[in-house]
């Protein structure tokens, strides 16, 4: 409906709208990383969680090692461990990468 009253051709606009919003071009790790960042406690244990949203995972993987990145961030903020969930909106999925001195917590809760 909304297509219709803004004139535009929504199978043409819809992947360049997605694309735009999940570019990474220009950012660093750490802007990326923040972007969408929720820092947690339950019980005694302080841990984040980052969702990134990519239309293409293997971009990720070429200019990002996650873990030591990961490790300092624990270090820094005092967490017990630290996740970032790549989600990748065109093949509908989701990797969990996480790293501290807790990580089996996370290991046993995604089993």
């Amino acid at each position: 409906m909304l297509a219709d009253i803004a004139d535009i051709d929504i199978n043409e606009f819809g992947p360049k709208l997605i694309e735009a919003s999940t570019s990474i071009a220009g950012k660093s790790m750490d802007e990326i990383f923040k972007q969408d960042l929720k820092v947690f406690t339950f019980k005694d244990k302080k841990f984040c969680i980052s969702q990134i949203n990519t239309t293409d995972y293997r971009k990720f993987e070429d200019k990002f090692d996650f873990l030591p990145y990961l490790k300092k961030i624990c270090k820094e903020n005092n967490y017990d461990f630290a996740i970032v969930m790549i989600t990748d909106v065109v093949l509908n999925g989701s990797e969990l990468i996480f790293e501290g001195e807790k990580v089996d917590l996370v290991r046993r809760a995604f089993n």
